[in-house]
């Protein structure tokens, strides 16, 4: 069950990343954060990628969706 949950945590620290990281850094006009978001659109893409496989092996074990999104929510905040 450890390895679900890794791609959860790791899925939402890199949205989480990404997020502040462009709230901090990139100014707010369209070519800056039009050039930032095509930059980390692969990075978004995996996070996405291992939110989905975390969501699907642990769904399988635990058999509550809410939960998990719940769960996964409080990992993004945390």
């Amino acid at each position: 069950m450890s390895l679900p949950w890794f791609f959860l945590v790791i899925g939402s620290a890199v949205l989480a990343f990404a997020l502040s990281w462009q709230v901090k850094y990139i100014p707010p006009a369209v070519g800056p954060v039009i050039r930032y978001n095509l930059v980390i659109l692969p990075l978004v893409f995996l996070a996405n990628v291992l939110l989905g496989i975390g969501f699907v092996k642990a769904h399988g074990v635990l058999k509550n969706l809410p939960l998990l999104a719940a769960g996964q929510t409080f990992m993004y905040y945390f």
